[in-house]
């Protein structure tokens, strides 16, 4: 797998397409907001969006720092669900 402290985004993107396999509804957006700066996140796209379940989700001030923060975001939930 990429190494995630040299690119981030393409760790990101091995990382969700691993995952596709799991479930093929995952979402993966990486996008800029004046608001948020830069966000990356993993959702199920199957659910009703008022009710959304977030596999991953970090913010940074450039798209390296956000998809390093999310997948630092999915390492924490999968230890949460193996604890």
């Amino acid at each position: 797998m990429t190494n995630i402290t040299q690119d981030p985004i393409r760790a990101l993107i091995a990382k969700h397409h691993e995952l596709l396999d799991r479930n093929p509804n995952l979402i993966l957006r990486i996008n800029y907001s004046p608001n948020a700066e830069w966000s990356a996140v993993m959702m199920d796209g199957s659910k009703n969006w008022a009710v959304i379940s977030f596999e991953a989700a970090g913010r940074g001030a450039t798209p390296d720092e956000a998809c390093s923060s999310a997948l630092k975001d999915l390492e924490r939930r999968a230890a949460k669900v193996t604890a």
